[in-house]
């Protein structure tokens, strides 16, 4: 995990979590802000449930009122290698969530997807997003750094 973040309550648990928090619960995420970096950093582990979606797209919501109150742009980095692809519904919850941040308060997105499955699925919500400024990643450091080039060219 990251050492110097702001921690945000996640799935159930309040945090600072363990790194190994995700042998512990089955399924789950955790949200954080980078506010040095202006990155959105999610992490998502699981076989999610319509429960466990629906308190995501609530923790977003909540989140996404903390970076429209900054005024400035945002990046997401989304770390998708543990999360397997869920049902259609609880899917369509998750992208409603993400969503309503694009375009709007996020203006880039690096997705981390270590199986090929968890690949198109950020595929999918990418291109349901229209977002116009993503990439996917197996390496975090890679992720971060392109995000962080983009910032620091601003």
């Amino acid at each position: 995990m990251f050492v110097n973040q702001k921690h945000v309550p996640c799935y159930k648990v309040l945090v600072l979590i363990p790194d190994d928090m995700m042998t512990v619960k089955k399924k789950g995420f955790h949200i954080a802000l980078d506010t040095t970096n202006r990155i959105l950093r999610i992490w998502a582990w699981g076989f999610w449930d319509v429960t466990v979606a629906q308190e995501f797209k609530d923790a977003l919501h909540m989140k996404g009122q903390e970076i429209k109150e900054s005024s400035k742009e945002w990046y997401l980095l989304m770390d998708l290698t543990d999360c397997f692809t869920p049902p259609q519904k609880v899917h369509s919850i998750m992208h409603a969530g993400l969503a309503s941040l694009d375009g709007q308060w996020i203006q880039k997105r690096a997705i981390l997807a270590g199986r090929s499955i968890a690949l198109f699925q950020a595929l999918r919500q990418a291109q349901d997003t229209h977002l116009p400024v993503y990439s996917y990643f197996r390496s975090e450091d890679e992720a971060v750094r392109w995000l962080i080039d983009e910032i620091s060219s601003l």
